[in-house]
């Protein structure tokens, strides 16, 4: 921020501090019903916050041991994070290349063994904990 900008703000800062006051709308915002049950408006809002930034999907100890795993479906892509046998967290498409069924739902601990592979329900596609087929 350049210096005349940081002056001019702490400028109309403290001229509020002075009057006792914020700087508030002259009236209140009014949102339109539409704007909370327009498809387009659903649309548009998903591509922004959950295609074009960094998506939040849960901690690393909900994943914790080698073969937990965790569905993540909010973004209505249904990821799919695994913790592999190596440690390493991986994230895939939760969904089967040939008919697109889900190979698993919800979210599960590791076993002992943990889990290794995810089937689909239709024909049995397997993947492993990488989403190799």
């Amino acid at each position: 921020m350049n210096h005349a900008t940081q002056v001019a703000l702490t400028r109309r800062i403290l001229s509020f501090l002075d009057s006792g006051t914020t700087e508030l709308a002259a009236r209140p915002f009014v949102n339109e019903v539409s704007t909370y049950t327009c498809a387009e408006q659903l649309q548009r809002e998903r591509t922004l916050l959950f295609r074009q930034q960094p998506l939040f999907v849960g901690l690393s100890q909900d994943v914790g041991s080698p073969g937990s795993y965790l569905v993540h479906d909010d973004s209505a892509v249904p990821i799919l994070l695994v913790r592999r046998s190596s440690g390493e967290l991986d994230a895939f498409l939760d969904v089967c290349r040939h008919r697109g069924a889900r190979v698993v739902a919800g979210s599960g601990a590791g076993t002992e063994s943990g889990r290794r592979r995810f089937s689909c329900p239709y024909h049995g596609w397997t993947y492993d904990e990488s989403g190799a087929l």
